[in-house]
């Protein structure tokens, strides 16, 4: 597995640091508490039409991720020629992938160096980009124990620096994949057409079961299919499993978090590879 984490696209906004081999440094704030976020309104992209968030506060909850998965609905694939997979992304350029948690500290690091890993093991450097977002303040390292759980694995991601979700690092992603059903919810409200493509991490490890591979629809198009049935106000009261934060846990109940975080990233990285 590769020891540093690539650095990413220009479309992607080189402001984050290339996460290099170095020394661990502790967080100066290792608490990932979700902050007091104004109140918006989450557009329909499909009929414009602005919903409620009256109905919004259970899923600000970072709880663990126990939703059953057929509580999340899984769209059966549509008949594929299975010799189109092959030339489906051959002149598409580079997979960009973003992964997002409250405040780019712990769980959306922790993700994006393990699926970086992952794609570079598997297709090789270039193939496919993943960085990271939050909704906190900028600049600030991830917490102690991520680094110390992504070193154990000969990843290294103490240089990183916290960077905010924005339109503008949005709109290049092809797949977007949150720690929470609200982090989606908030992309949504700032990129409608983001929604489509916006998944918490274990509810796209559902949804790939059932359309695995893009075949010849872009990847864009693949995740408008998976995400078909799950129209936004629908997702407003909907079960989705979430990706438990383990900030401040003890060491072995983080490292049993972080262990759970790899396999979901693992099955991502094998899902998107079959189909690059």
């Amino acid at each position: 597995m590769p020891g540093v984490v690539p650095d990413l696209l220009d479309e992607f906004d080189e402001r984050s640091p290339t996460p290099t081999i170095g020394e661990i440094r502790p967080a100066e704030t290792p608490v990932e508490e979700a902050p007091d976020m104004p109140v918006h309104r989450f557009v329909d992209p499909d009929t414009t039409d602005e919903l409620p968030r009256d109905e919004l506060s259970p899923a600000v909850k970072a709880a663990v991720a126990a939703t059953p998965t057929e509580q999340v609905p899984v769209v059966s694939p549509a008949p594929q020629a299975p010799a189109a997979k092959a030339t489906a992304r051959k002149s598409a350029g580079p997979i960009k992938i973003l992964t997002v948690c409250t405040h780019n500290r712990t769980r959306s690091v922790m993700s994006m160096a393990l699926l970086q890993a992952g794609f570079d093991r598997l297709l090789g450097p270039g193939k496919v980009m993943v960085r990271s977002l939050g909704f906190g303040p900028e600049g600030e390292p991830a917490i102690e124990d991520a680094v110390a759980e992504m070193a154990s694995r000969h990843l290294h991601v103490e240089k990183h620096q916290s960077m905010q979700v924005t339109p503008e690092r949005i709109g290049p992603a092809d797949l977007i994949l949150c720690a929470e059903k609200q982090h989606v919810i908030k992309i949504a409200e700032l990129d409608a057409d983001a929604f489509r493509r916006s998944f918490t991490l274990p509810e796209f490890c559902s949804l790939a079961v059932g359309d695995p591979v893009p075949g010849q629809r872009s990847l864009r198009e693949w995740m408008h299919s998976m995400s078909s049935a799950r129209t936004p106000a629908r997702y407003l009261s909907m079960d989705v499993p979430e990706v438990a934060d383990p900030t401040g846990a003890p060491k072995r109940e983080f490292a049993e978090a972080t262990r759970a975080i790899e396999a979901m990233c693992d099955a991502v990285v094998d899902v998107l590879s079959a189909a690059v």
